[in-house]
């Protein structure tokens, strides 16, 4: 178990050093065509994906809920200090499953002015990296996921290992009770030849003494 979970911590920690691939793009959304980032998470299902932006939003103090009649998710009044200053940020995201990645694309709204890196070029980097933080949390959910599942893996080879013990040590101890009566039964053989013995002996005695009833009977007929 430990070794399972030391290689994967490694894989995560290496995963720090490295960052999603984040477009932009003037993307349609339901408050018109706006600057978008656009971002791949790898490995990952839509679903999961957006339940864990709502946990992500709700540590930035932001409320989180679909927009209707929309594939949207709308966060209001999140605080992003780096991107926004001293004023909270309207978020809207969608989330499409494309194989096995998820495609994200993330509207970020601060005041009337929607975040690229054209007019906010400061801004829009700190977008990224709020972005990639998002992306490592749903890394990191992964390989939480993986842990558990090769944890539960090990305790299933572990169980099997004891059950492989046990009819180990059944195995001996059958082993024993075979000696003992394979013992006990060459020790019934040998009783048993000396017994043959003795009544082949008790037999030919009787065959003598049926013999020595018959000269009688010939006798008396004799006489």
């Amino acid at each position: 178990m430990k070794k399972t979970t030391m290689l994967l911590l490694v894989m995560l920690g290496f995963s720090c050093l490295l960052t999603a691939q984040i477009t932009e793009e003037e993307r349609s959304m339901t408050q018109g065509m706006n600057s978008a980032m656009i971002m791949t998470i790898p490995n990952a299902d839509d679903k999961n994906v957006e339940k864990l932006w709502k946990k992500f939003m709700k540590s930035k103090d932001a409320r989180t809920k679909k927009v209707k009649k929309s594939e949207e998710w709308f966060s209001n009044s999140a605080d992003i200090p780096s991107i926004g200053g001293s004023k909270d940020v309207n978020v809207y995201a969608t989330f499409e499953q494309s194989g096995g990645d998820v495609r994200m694309t993330t509207w970020i709204e601060m005041g009337g002015a929607y975040l690229n890196s054209q007019d906010h070029p400061e801004r829009y980097s700190a977008g990224e990296d709020f972005l990639n933080a998002f992306e490592l949390e749903v890394y990191k959910d992964g390989v939480r996921k993986e842990i558990k599942l090769e944890e539960n893996n090990l305790k299933k080879l572990e169980g099997e290992l004891k059950k492989l013990k046990r009819n180990n040590e059944r195995y001996h101890k059958e082993i024993e009770d075979a000696k003992k009566k394979i013992a006990k039964m060459e020790e019934n053989i040998e009783i048993n030849i000396v017994e043959q013995e003795e009544t082949n002996t008790k037999i030919d005695d009787q065959k003598r003494i049926v013999e020595q009833t018959r000269r009688k009977l010939d006798v008396r007929e004799e006489n």
